[in-house]
């Protein structure tokens, strides 16, 4: 007789709890997203009432899972002279491509020394989070109109866990690979004595399954040595500098060898 009174217990204990979880799952997922369309379309001309619905609204769901999934960073050197990240010391509101979603306006930092996407992330406007980004799972990042992409992304033969700007995709890729380096050894004078290296910029071609360093002016025009004349001209006509070109003209000059000359 207990047996059985210890299995009907049991029985109605599931059933509410499984009740329980239902109401949990439509009012999380449809009632509540409801009342937020509701709230903002009703009070569209008050902008103030749809911001406090949508920090509510993060209150409830969190952060974003797919965006932060990564670990919490942190820097390997404080209060030294300089710093490790690029384009400046600072976020940039970028956009994230992650298993072809996109997320805007995210604030998002790059280490290059430690060859890490960082971005921030605010939790229920008390605390804020510092976030590494997975390279496994991030398709590309647009930092400031800079594309840059996860070594695996670009190609397998690649260094792993190193991240690219990629300037051109056509016939073949020009990449930039962005580096620092720290010497402990810099500015001895100060109370945290260390520093920084000025930012190495490693040009690259990918053809024909083959990694080639175009560093210099030199090694670049020697792997279109058939059209080297034509380019070289093309590059003072266009007043190109190859060490120095911006983006701009980098992208111009790997435009015209795809149209008019052939790697060797």
């Amino acid at each position: 007789m207990f047996a059985i009174n210890n299995l009907t217990l049991k029985f109605f204990i599931i059933i509410i709890l499984n009740r329980f979880y239902i109401m949990q799952l439509f009012i999380r997922y449809f009632l509540f997203p409801v009342i937020i369309i509701t709230n903002c379309i009703f009070s569209f001309s008050q902008n103030s009432s749809c911001q406090n619905i949508k920090q509510f609204a993060e209150k409830q769901y969190g952060v974003n899972d797919i965006l932060v999934n990564g670990k919490l960073y942190f820097p390997l050197h404080n209060g030294v002279k300089g710093h490790p990240y690029y384009p400046e010391n600072e976020f940039f509101f970028g956009k994230i491509y992650i298993n072809r979603q996109v997320f805007v306006d995210i604030p998002v930092k790059y280490d290059i020394e430690q060859q890490k996407m960082i971005i921030k992330v605010c939790e229920n406007d008390k605390s804020i989070k510092l976030i590494v980004l997975n390279p496994k799972r991030i398709d590309s990042i647009n930092i400031d109109g800079r594309i840059f992409l996860p070594s695996e992304k670009i190609s397998v033969i690649l260094p792993q866990k190193r991240y690219f700007e990629r300037i051109w995709n056509k016939g073949f890729q020009f990449v930039i690979y962005h580096h620092i380096s720290f010497d402990p050894k810099k500015n001895r004078r100060n109370i945290i004595p260390g520093g920084f290296s000025a930012i190495y910029l490693d040009k690259i071609i990918i053809a024909n399954n083959k990694i080639i360093n175009v560093k210099s002016k030199r090694l670049f025009l020697k792997l279109f040595g058939t059209n080297k004349k034509e380019i070289l001209e093309y590059m003072k006509l266009n007043n190109i500098r190859y060490r120095k070109a911006n983006n701009s003209q980098l992208k111009h000059l790997m435009q015209y060898c795809y149209e008019n000359a052939s790697i060797n």
